[in-house]
């Protein structure tokens, strides 16, 4: 979702809301921005993948979403709980 605001300079800017998912992968876990095809990073551990998604949501304003080791979601949220029962 974009929102769109004015400046103080009366230009107005738009900024992505990119919610931010944690995914396990064959070498550790990976940042995953949603409809994005490349992870942002891969870290060797899921604290430390958590860590920065956290700090990428809070910057953008958006969600953190932590998946298991089988890509499950981990939260109870309407849009994982959808994408869990197909």
């Amino acid at each position: 979702m974009a929102r769109r605001w004015p400046t103080p300079s009366g230009i107005v800017e738009s900024q992505m809301k990119i919610d931010q998912h944690v995914v396990r992968r064959e070498t550790g876990w990976a940042v995953l921005g949603e409809g994005n095809q490349r992870d942002t990073v891969v870290l060797p551990t899921q604290e430390a993948a958590v860590a920065r998604a956290r700090a990428i949501a809070r910057n953008q304003g958006s969600e953190l979403i932590i998946h298991t080791h089988d890509g499950q979601c981990s939260q109870a949220r309407a849009s994982c709980r959808a994408r869990d029962r197909s």
